[in-house]
């Protein structure tokens, strides 16, 4: 996995740049930008990291986009007392229509999402810029993001 400092300057600052968040829906994906439920969604990868979120009640509470230090408590993940209650995701940057947008993979997605960087990596591609269609498979109160090459 690349980190955000090993990216080329361009790519670093659209990955780091203001963060529109997704959300999986049951339905599919919403975009910040509108009120539309994409299923699939054609995106273009941009990056990926490893993340944490620490959830009450179901609304995030604290927040860590690198999965070692806390966004809004500045504090190491290894020392904090609920380590263990934060829930491991995957923060994966992506553009639709050259627009970048974030969304956070919690187990069974970030689970696919995986499962999809090693077909790509067998058959001799590299994620950044790789064309993906995310869909989504309807769980209920969920939805789990599948991921396929464009």
């Amino acid at each position: 996995m690349q980190t955000i400092a090993s990216l080329n300057p361009i790519r670093q600052i659209m990955s780091q740049s203001l963060a529109r968040y997704a959300t999986i829906t049951p339905q599919g994906i919403i975009l910040p930008v509108t009120t539309a439920v994409y299923n699939p969604l054609p995106a273009t990868i941009i990056t990926y990291k490893p993340a944490r979120t620490r959830y009450l009640n179901r609304k995030p509470i604290c927040r860590s986009l690198d999965g070692a230090r806390s966004l809004d408590r500045a504090q190491s993940c290894v020392t904090c007392q609920d380590a263990r209650t934060c829930t491991p995701q995957i923060a994966l940057d992506f553009h639709y229509r050259a627009v970048p947008f974030r969304l956070l993979l919690a187990f069974t997605s970030a689970k696919n999402f995986v499962l999809f960087m090693k077909k790509l990596g067998a058959a001799g591609k590299t994620y950044e810029g790789a064309l993906v269609n995310i869909s989504v498979i309807d769980r209920g109160r969920w939805g789990e993001a599948c991921f396929e090459a464009a």
